[in-house]
């Protein structure tokens, strides 16, 4: 695709000639003609382009009614460490190499996490919604504190009269029948990791035992599918980088598992710029395949892209990348709090321990994203919300100084995200 930008209106014309035009500020997607294209690029006293010019500058100065976020500064959402230990040894692993962010834990202490997550409770609303999502390492290598927390918060929200959702990131490999069940009881939304085929998978993500993790974590998958009506849904994630970007075949490999969503991300220790035009290729070539076999609404499987249109239907603008510090924050297995669930460990990052929140801390995250990180002349920030600070630090040196490859690879999906919607949303229109 080629790309031209005149303030907030950004074009694409495809290989066919066609131009698709993007909003920035109002997020609308439509149609635009050759003129206007040409307008984007060429002088404009040129007679035969005024008409165009007027036209396109109409629509830049266009202010639309638009959903605003509401405010984010009330903690409805936290991942909580389980165990910060794992059987695996996977590759890429950012919790340490091993799963432990370099301080192993076997068990968190739930006597010292139900007064934790009381806590937070009583800062919501009736008919408010509060997400905790169980993590590790291998949270399930710990399932008897998690059928604890689960538990407590299940009777807390029918007193509260409040929504508890429930999701656990796991490698997959522990998913007993005893396990499935606890899974079923909760109604857990449930993210299992899985880099794609066995051959892949093996060599990624090993066990430390030396097992073969792709057929265990597959004896998993089919376990979870007799329970998938008890389940609040199944999620599969691939990550790839220079050692893995079949993104094609991963996205095959993973219909047999019927999950409703993959997560597709992009490896965050990645320095090399080819690698991410590499994986960006990829991620273009399926969606082009997937519209020539007119299975293009599958592209919506892939969370980046659902979130994507999902923001775009509803004209929502994206301020924040994540919730970190305002919405969110993270427990480890010590009970020490952070803003980011790839904090632990970190005390410059701690913002709290048991039920003591630093407010002062925490007002350093008070303000939007793409204002701190900024973001202001990007085409993109209201569908990006300003990146994510960890990879940004770890690109830069800095949270809020934009990694060049997280931004190129984040600029280019969502492009590509914007063609592909207009072929499925407003075309159709």
């Amino acid at each position: 695709m080629e790309y031209r930008r005149w303030n907030d209106i950004l074009a694409l014309k495809t290989n066919d000639g066609k131009v698709i035009g993007f909003h920035s500020r109002n997020l609308e997607v439509a149609e635009l003609s050759e003129d206007l294209w040409n307008t984007m690029r060429w002088e404009l006293s040129r007679p035969e382009l005024e008409e165009a010019f007027s036209e396109l500058e109409t629509w830049n100065q266009e202010k639309a009614e638009l959903n605003q976020p509401a405010s984010q500064h009330k903690i409805k959402s936290i991942t909580l460490n389980v165990a910060q230990i794992c059987n695996l040894q996977c590759v890429y692993c950012a919790a340490g190499g091993d799963g432990t962010y370099g301080s192993p834990v076997k068990k968190i202490a739930v006597e010292k996490t139900i007064p934790q997550l009381k806590f937070l409770l009583d800062k919501l609303a009736p008919e408010e919604t509060f997400q905790i999502t169980y993590l590790g390492g291998e949270p399930l290598l710990y399932p008897e504190g998690i059928q604890i927390l689960g538990q407590f918060l299940n009777e807390e929200s029918e007193k509260r009269a409040i929504q508890i959702k429930h999701r656990i990131v796991t490698n997959g490999t522990l998913l007993t029948e005893a396990n499935v069940a606890l899974l079923k009881a909760l109604q857990a939304h449930v993210v299992v990791s899985l880099d794609g085929t066995p051959e892949i998978t093996n060599r990624r993500r090993p066990m430390k035992n030396g097992g073969n993790t792709a057929e265990v974590i597959e004896a998993g998958l089919q376990r979870l599918k007799t329970a998938r009506a008890n389940l609040g849904s199944l999620t599969l994630a691939a990550v790839f980088g220079k050692d893995h970007l079949d993104v094609h075949g991963t996205f095959e490999y993973y219909a047999q598992f019927q999950a409703d969503h993959y997560d597709f991300n992009f490896d965050h220790d990645e320095k090399e710029l080819g690698i991410a035009q590499s994986y960006v290729e990829q991620m273009s070539l399926l969606a082009q395949s997937l519209m020539n076999q007119n299975r293009l609404q599958e592209l919506e499987k892939i969370s980046f892209f659902e979130r994507l249109f999902a923001n775009i239907d509803s004209q929502n603008r994206v301020f924040n990348y994540c919730g970190a510090g305002k919405s969110f924050v993270m427990i480890d297995a010590k009970n020490n709090i952070f803003p980011c669930v790839w904090s632990p460990n970190d005390a410059n990052e701690q913002v709290g321990s048991g039920t003591e929140l630093n407010l002062e801390k925490l007002l350093e995250f008070q303000q939007p994203l793409i204002e701190k990180e900024g973001c202001a002349t990007c085409w993109a920030r209201h569908l990006c919300g300003g990146g994510c600070m960890y990879v940004h630090e770890r690109g830069t040196g800095s949270k809020h100084i934009p990694a060049q490859i997280f931004c190129y690879v984040s600029r280019s999906l969502i492009s590509l995200g914007i063609l592909y919607y207009y072929n499925l949303r407003a075309k159709a229109a």
